[in-house]
């Protein structure tokens, strides 16, 4: 059984006895126990905010600001990267609400990095983790330049990016990193299937290609179940490696 199921139809169907494999295309909260037939795949900001903050803390950083954008979403994802830094063993120094407004991003940055004429600001961190949409990030990136804070590195979510190339714009985004699904930035896995897809469901397929994505390796893992599951190999999926947690 495959679904696309929201979280407390997951929920329901844990609660089932069956001896039939199911792969939910969504995942439970951590805390709640599964049934051993139950797989979860999907595109979790969890696992986005996992992977950047630990490729931050690898790479030496240890004091951070958050920024987010304004909004239920922004928020609890800030928490994940709250969360999930300190597990570490960071200090998150401060965090950011940005206002819906794009015309003030500018002085609530000029505020927040307590930027002063003609090139003080604070000093008391080394990594910025961003949550945003593409039009808030591209005003960040050019700001935190703007504003002597240009050599600090930036994580963020996938939510950073379209999905739909635009170089005239993307040049703002220039430096950020962030965790995409592989289809998100390109055809070079299934490089056929993608060019079909494209082409069959054009501006569909541009917005939504990591839910394509998903649907891709759903059909892939079903395919290949016992075999993968049995041998504990890796998958290389057009959202990412894949792996059974049994």
């Amino acid at each position: 059984i495959v679904g696309p199921l929201l979280k407390s139809q997951v929920q329901n169907i844990a609660s089932l006895q069956s001896s039939i494999p199911i792969l939910a295309l969504n995942y439970l909260n951590s805390d709640i126990s599964t049934p051993s037939g139950l797989y979860q795949l999907g595109l979790s900001p969890q696992d986005e905010v996992q992977q950047v903050t630990q490729m931050a803390w690898n790479s030496g950083k240890r004091s951070a600001i958050i920024i987010t954008v304004n909004g239920h979403w922004g928020t609890e994802i800030g928490k994940l990267f709250a969360q999930q830094w300190q597990v570490l063993g960071g200090i998150v120094v401060d965090h950011l609400e940005l206002s819906k407004n794009p015309s003030s991003v500018t002085q609530q940055l000029r505020h927040f990095l307590h930027f002063k004429s003609p090139h003080t600001r604070r000093m008391d961190f080394d990594v910025l983790f961003l949550v945003s949409n593409p039009q808030f990030g591209r005003q960040i990136k050019p700001l935190l330049k703007f504003f002597y804070a240009g050599n600090i590195p930036v994580y963020a979510t996938a939510s950073i990016y379209s999905g739909i190339p635009s170089q005239h714009f993307d040049t703002d985004l220039n430096q950020i990193i962030f965790c995409a699904a592989p289809w998100s930035l390109g055809n070079w896995i299934e490089p056929d299937l993608y060019q079909q897809l494209k082409l069959s469901f054009p501006l569909d397929f541009n917005r939504n290609s990591q839910y394509y994505a998903l649907g891709v390796d759903a059909f892939h893992i079903i395919q290949q179940f016992e075999r993968h599951k049995s041998s504990q190999k890796t998958l290389q999926g057009t959202t990412g490696i894949l792996s059974f947690n049994t």
